[in-house]
């Protein structure tokens, strides 16, 4: 079983500082740094410190050169961004899936945290999942995103998912990607935003009428929901999920890592008094993640 998952860029530096004792003012002042770079840098307003700074800051935080070579590689982890196609993995260039369909991934942006609610029903299926997301631009002229649902191991209609609960942003026309087995939406966050500037909106997936009828009606045994995930394409500060079962709690439950056919169990977790589950993650790498379980 793998240990928690580490801190990425500035909550990697909040962290070590925190760790030693230390406020930003001494920290800045053993690293010959600007009490403002040191802001920056754990705010997150710094993304692209450069290597000379980063041997400072380990220096002045005592860490060793173990801890150097982590610290150093949550820097250049949190510049990483997984493409569609690996995260995903569906078997195909999604890119170029993407581009085939006239479809603009509008990847100027960044995810600064993500609330996401999964509702589990009576039927043991998913029913609803609601995500509150605060995003930050990287470049001027950001005003809209591409979201996706995969049906992945599930009998979903992806044609009768329907788009939910949006909040601060409104949604164009569904894009059909039978070659993913994918659904996509176009959110338009009704404003431009500039580099560096933040917007919070929500959206959420209704999969109320997307299974081929009742479970007692089926022929065949459902597929009952295992799982609840998420994707994240680049780095975020902060990921919240919440798994809420409207029927008897799974018997197991427990925190992964990874695609569904090479998945890590992270740690077991349990369900609380009001029948949900709970993950909270800092520094979030790009990857994916999620909570499953069994009946």
């Amino acid at each position: 079983m793998s240990g928690p998952v580490r801190p990425l860029g500035g909550a990697a530096l909040k962290h070590a500082r925190r760790v030693s004792g230390i406020t930003q003012e001494q920290l800045a002042s053993r690293s010959n740094l600007s009490v403002r770079t040191v802001r920056g840098l754990e705010s997150g307003s710094i993304r692209h410190p450069h290597q000379h700074s980063l041997l400072a800051l380990a220096k002045a935080l005592d860490l060793s050169p173990g801890e150097t070579d982590d610290f150093i590689s949550a820097w250049s982890k949190v510049q990483e961004a997984q493409t569609f196609t690996a995260l995903i993995d569906a078997g195909h260039d999604v890119e170029q899936v993407l581009a085939d369909n006239e479809i603009e991934p509008h990847d100027d942006y960044e995810d600064v945290s993500v609330v996401e609610r999964h509702t589990v029903g009576p039927d043991r299926r998913s029913r609803l999942n609601h995500s509150l997301v605060a995003m930050r631009a990287l470049n001027d002229g950001l005003d809209r995103r591409l979201v996706m649902w995969g049906r992945e191991n599930s009998d979903q209609d992806l044609a009768r998912i329907k788009l939910d609960g949006l909040h601060n942003c409104t949604a164009g026309e569904p894009l059909w990607l039978p070659k993913l087995d994918l659904v996509a939406f176009e959110l338009d966050m009704g404003c431009v935003l500039d580099k560096d500037e933040t917007h919070v909106f929500g959206y959420g997936w209704d999969f109320s009428d997307a299974y081929p009828g009742s479970v007692e009606a089926d022929t065949e045994a459902p597929r009952l929901t295992t799982d609840a995930t998420h994707g994240f394409r680049r780095a975020l500060q902060m990921w919240v999920l919440q798994v809420d079962f409207e029927c008897r709690p799974p018997r197991k439950l427990w925190q992964f890592t990874g695609p569904a056919h090479r998945r890590r169990v992270l740690r077991p977790l349990t369900v609380d008094t009001f029948g949900s589950a709970h993950l909270t993650m800092q520094g979030v790498a790009p990857g994916e993640y999620g909570i499953g379980w069994e009946w």
